[in-house]
């Protein structure tokens, strides 16, 4: 629903929903919102790219979406990840 409404605005004209809501939020408020923006199984793939990348894993990430996803789900996030939700706009995620 709110990539609708960010898309409405670009298309009438306004200035990117999710640029406008980075700028005035901060933290974990920051990283909630922009994750918002997109669609649910595309966030749930992002958030464990996250949690995979570099030296360290998060485990507790992990723990939380592989486990309380049903197997439906795990489908969905499984296509959202190889579709490709690490080439999204990096800068839309944790500044």
């Amino acid at each position: 629903m709110a990539r609708l409404i960010d898309d409405a605005d670009y298309d009438a004209g306004e200035t990117d929903l999710v640029e406008n809501l980075k700028s005035e939020t901060s933290g974990q408020f920051k990283n909630l919102i922009t994750l918002m923006m997109f669609d649910h199984f595309y966030a749930l793939a992002h958030s464990l790219y996250k949690a995979m990348k570099g030296a360290g894993t998060d485990e507790l990430t992990l723990i939380e979406i592989l486990c309380t996803a049903t197997n439906q789900e795990l489908e969905l996030i499984k296509e959202a990840y190889s579709q490709g939700c690490t080439k999204l706009p990096s800068a839309y995620f944790f500044n």
